[in-house]
């Protein structure tokens, strides 16, 4: 048990090297040359339903990331964007993002973002019907992206060809989670579905608050006169295509060794407080084992 306490202690200290804290993570592969910007269209800062993080840490969190805009996506509800300046200072976008949901969040899987240069419509809990939804977004003068759309649930959700006939303005085509097996196929088929009928593709991390590691980037050429907000905007309204996603997919395992690489997996996108109460509880486990043995040894005497 000495050994696999040593060989833990080892793993765990590579992964607290190379894996990030919430605070801490890979930038984004091309944001450093300038040229383009990073920005992310869900997350929950400060979402009384589920945000694990208030709106100002979350945002320090994605300037460290290298992010230029995000806009916060409440669960039916409104909340507006900020540019990230390289000062450290932010300001208000003209943009405004929610996640839409017929009901409870947890209960219903079929999730809409909706994006706006105002908080308008208003109430959006208060609609029932994706149709509705889209229509009336619309008639406000948004859009309508899917969110996680390759989870669905085909006794509950709309197919992909009936949002597309309601109007939706595109889908997101990557998120936080790294999808293995089916979920990767769904993946592939919500991006070329999107690809195939001109929508708008994205790509989010949907932040909490309690995951750590983040693979997927959207990137924008923003021209020097060009405000940030106003690039985003046309890219999701006016010009789907313009910017792009990035999205990093690590090795997969598959047969024997896809335990042993789901638990890497798994401690990556762990806190450091994480694994460190994985590893203090290993450790006792190990001590455990080890006063049971010697206590049986010294019965067998």
């Amino acid at each position: 048990w000495i050994a696999g306490v040593v060989l833990l202690a080892v793993v765990w200290g590579v992964l607290s090297i190379t894996g990030g804290t919430p605070w801490k993570g890979a930038p984004h592969p091309r944001g450093e040359a300038g040229a383009f910007q990073a920005f992310d269209l869900q997350s929950h800062l400060g979402d009384p339903y589920d945000g694990a993080v208030g709106r100002e840490a979350g945002l320090k969190r994605f300037k460290a990331l290298g992010y230029h805009l995000v806009v916060p996506t409440w669960h039916d509800a409104w909340a507006q964007g900020a540019v990230l300046n390289d000062s450290g200072t932010w300001q208000a976008a003209r943009l405004w993002g929610a996640e839409w949901s017929a009901g409870d969040p947890a209960a219903h899987p079929l999730h809409l973002l909706v994006f706006n240069r105002r908080p308008e419509p208003g109430n959006l809990g208060e609609i029932k019907d994706y149709r509705e939804l889209i229509r009336r977004v619309h008639a406000a003068g948004g859009v309508v992206l899917g969110s996680h759309f390759w989870r669905w649930d085909r006794e509950s959700m709309p197919t992909i060809e009936e949002l597309f006939a309601a109007g939706i303005d595109g889908f997101e085509v990557a998120g936080r989670n790294q999808e293995t097996g089916e979920g990767l196929r769904r993946q592939d088929l919500v991006r070329r579905f999107v690809r195939e009928h001109g929508l708008t593709a994205i790509g989010d991390s949907d932040f909490h608050g309690r995951r750590s590691y983040n693979h997927v980037w959207n990137l924008v050429s923003a021209d020097s006169g060009t405000a940030l907000d106003d690039a985003v905007w046309e890219c999701l309204s006016r010009r789907p295509g313009e910017h792009e996603v990035v999205a990093v997919h690590s090795w997969q395992a598959e047969g024997p060794l896809a335990p042993i690489a789901a638990a890497v997996s798994y401690l990556r996108e762990l806190t450091l407080k994480g694994r460190l109460s994985w590893f203090v509880w290993l450790l006792l486990l190990g001590w455990t084992l080890h006063c049971v043995e010697k206590r049986r040894g010294f019965r067998e005497n």
